[in-house]
Order: structure tokens, then C-alpha cells, then sequence
């Protein structure tokens, strides 16, 4: 029994995961800006940063990373997932009429001193909108396997 307990303690996965949301209305995102999901759930590892919005691998792995977000109506919003400066996932939201959104996830290895964040997509689109606070938009991550 005593082996058995060991070697499960031994292949447990640690408890790394984060969910935070946005604390108030965003507008006017500029091209390639960096969203400051600043109210945090959960940061377990601590590992997710609310004054930068970036998310540092402290212990090495396969991650999955999502985020989801609400646009106001008649405003396209695009975003894209980040991990060290390279073009993961993209979300897209847009309804003439009524709110819309878009969500994604990456499953991503991470190892030390990665970072993943999520920012607005630079195009021809005009980010002049608003994007929803509290729970609607939202970034998310956790550890899956060391």
C-alpha cells in the first residue's frame, strides 16, 4: 500500500492554474495591445501577473490556455493568444445588432520563463468598441502534465 500511495504522490501534476476577467469596461484597444485581465479568481502557482496580463511558466509542461471574449453591438473585436511573442490562437466577435463573442484554446509545452498573454489582433478592423467587463471576457490556464 505504502509503494502504491508513493507512486501516485509521486505522478501527481502540480496544482498551476490561473482564471482572470477584466474588472471594468476596455475601450479603444489600440492595434497588438496587451489586455490586463486584472481581477483574478484563481492564480494557484502564482504565476499570472493582473498588472500585466502575462502568465510566467514557473514549472515546465503541457499547458491549455483559453480565453473568451464579448463585444458590444455593431463592434468587431479579435484577439490573439501569446506565448513568447509567437501567434498561438485567435478569438473574433462581431454582430451588427446584438453582443457577440469569441472564445479559443491552445494546448501549448511551456517550460521555464515562457509566457503566454492575450492581445488584441492588429488588421484593418477598428477596435473602437468596448470590451464587456466582469465575467464575460475572460483568460484562463492551467497545467496539464509535467
Amino acid at each position: 500500500m505504502v509503494a502504491v500511495q508513493s507512486q501516485v504522490k509521486s505522478s501527481q501534476v502540480p496544482r498551476i492554474g490561473f482564471t482572470a476577467v477584466l474588472g471594468k469596461d476596455v475601450s479603444n484597444l489600440g492595434d497588438y495591445q496587451v489586455i490586463l485581465f486584472d481581477t483574478v479568481y484563481t492564480n494557484e502557482g502564482s504565476d499570472y501577473n493582473p498588472r500585466t496580463g502575462v502568465f510566467t511558466c514557473e514549472i515546465p509542461g503541457l499547458y491549455t490556455i483559453y480565453v473568451h471574449t464579448l463585444a458590444e453591438p455593431g463592434k468587431h473585436l479579435e484577439t490573439e493568444i501569446i506565448k513568447n511573442l509567437q501567434h498561438m490562437a485567435s478569438t473574433y466577435a462581431y454582430d451588427k445588432d446584438f453582443y457577440s463573442s469569441g472564445s479559443n484554446m491552445a494546448v501549448m509545452p511551456l517550460q521555464i520563463g515562457d509566457s503566454v498573454l492575450v492581445r488584441s489582433y492588429g488588421n484593418e478592423h477598428d477596435h473602437n468598441g468596448t470590451v464587456i467587463d466582469y465575467k464575460y471576457t475572460s483568460f484562463s490556464g492551467f497545467l496539464i502534465a509535467t
